[in-house]
C-alpha cells in the first residue's frame, strides 16, 4: 500500500484504476465491503484500487 498526498501523483499511476470515495473515519463492515469491492474490482481488471477520504 502506498500513501498518496496529491492528484500529481494519483495522475503518475497509469495502471487501470478502481476508486473508492468516501469518508472512511473508521473500518467497520459497511466500509470493508466498499474497500474489498473496490480490491476485486481492480483485481478483476488487472488495475489498482485506489481508496480516496
Amino acid at each position: 500500500m502506498k500513501q498518496l498526498h496529491s492528484f500529481d501523483e494519483l495522475r503518475q499511476i497509469k495502471d487501470t484504476k478502481v476508486y473508492a470515495l468516501g469518508t472512511f473515519d473508521g473500518i467497520h463492515r459497511g466500509h470493508q465491503r466498499v474497500i474489498r469491492k473496490a480490491v476485486e474490482e481492480a483485481t478483476s481488471v488487472n488495475g489498482v484500487s485506489i481508496i480516496i477520504t
